[in-house]
């Protein structure tokens, strides 16, 4: 999958079926921006690299952030968030959308454009009914 966004940046996703079955999948993560390199192997190795320097990041276990990823929406949605909520609103509209418009293009094999919340076709139905 090839994402091209509004301020001109490029996102890749490569699906691959070679996995071991008893090992399991192995997942790889990079991403590049001005002197910065970041590289992820298996959500259990990071690297940092930034001009001649590089740090890494070893844990003992794979953390994919799902628990992470459902505190912070919940914290954002929740009434301790102070007004935050049509934050949450939007984050999880573009992110459903995102995800969505992403797995009709691959069955599709169409290109398809994901719009900001604000500008979203399907939201501007929902308005006019």
């Amino acid at each position: 999958m090839n994402y091209l966004f509004g301020d001109g940046s490029i996102g890749v996703i490569t699906f691959s079926a070679k996995g071991h079955t008893f090992e399991g999948v192995r997942e790889k993560f990079s991403a590049h921006r001005g002197n910065v390199l970041i590289s992820m192997d298996d959500f259990s190795n990071l690297r940092v690299e930034i001009v001649d320097r590089s740090e890494r990041t070893r844990l003992m276990f794979r953390d994919h952030g799902h628990e992470a990823n459902i505190r912070r929406s919940y914290e954002m949605a929740g009434p301790q968030s102070m007004g935050a909520a049509s934050c949450a609103v939007k984050y999880v509209w573009e992110t459903g959308d995102l995800f969505l418009k992403t797995r009709e293009a691959l069955e599709s094999r169409k290109q398809l454009t994901v719009y900001p919340f604000e500008e979203s076709p399907q939201l501007k139905m929902i308005k006019s009914r």
